[in-house]
């Protein structure tokens, strides 16, 4: 018998509706909950400050009630914020990068630990790769420098794994990232939507990622890297 996941996050959630996900899960709702970018007080919110503010936990929370019992739940945050919102954070309120990264990481891991049912093992994917342009309205247009907004990327993700390691969370990795990025580290024209999600043409090394993950962590029902 499959295990049960539910899977929540932005809008890069969608890629998982055509994977290979139910090969190794009873999947009970793939839901894209975006939690809005909001402006308060003069200061920029990012998706994941928000998913931890009141309303993002309101949102999540729902979403896991729905459910008696659930095996595993996966989180997919961050590409919007490192998008939109680091450089706002660090260029225009003077914040340190690595105070941000941090600060960032830790709460969200703490609230992830908060609302997640205690006998519900928590994975989160890495934050994918930036792309360099992105086809979204004006107020999508992306923050920054690629080489900024990739370094904030690499720092997220490796912030992240470390915390995963400390609280007993799996971690899914970008086991495919070679492929799927430039050698500036954006992703790759040919492997997006033409705004910033993965197309149908990733799906095979997303597929991967989810065969590679499930060999390293469910399989053996393991943490150990």
């Amino acid at each position: 018998m499959k295990p049960s996941i539910l899977v929540l996050g932005d809008s890069h959630v969608n890629i998982y509706r055509i994977s290979n996900l139910n090969n190794y899960f009873d999947i009970l709702e793939i839901i894209h909950t975006d939690c809005e970018d909001v402006q308060r007080n003069g200061k920029y919110i990012p998706y994941l400050m928000n998913t931890i503010s009141n309303k993002g936990e309101i949102y999540l929370s729902h979403s896991i009630e729905k459910y008696k019992n659930i095996d595993y739940i996966m989180y997919i945050f961050g590409e919007p914020d490192i998008r939109i919102h680091f450089d706002k954070q660090i260029n225009i309120l003077k914040r340190n990068e690595d105070e941000v990264i941090e600060t960032l990481c830790k709460n969200y891991i703490k609230k992830l630990l908060d609302i997640t049912p205690k006998n519900t093992k928590i994975i989160i994917k890495y934050i994918l790769p930036q792309r360099i342009y992105s086809m979204f309205g004006s107020i999508y247009t992306p923050n920054g420098s690629i080489n900024d907004r990739v370094r904030y990327t690499n720092k997220m993700n490796s912030k992240i794994k470390d915390l995963c390691d400390i609280n007993n969370i799996y971690f899914l990795d970008n086991y495919e990232k070679n492929k799927l990025i430039n050698n500036d580290g954006s992703l790759k024209d040919e492997f997006c939507d033409g705004t910033t999600h993965y197309n149908n043409d990733s799906i095979d090394m997303i597929n991967n990622e989810l065969l590679l993950f499930n060999d390293i962590y469910i399989q053996n029902n393991s943490l150990t890297h």
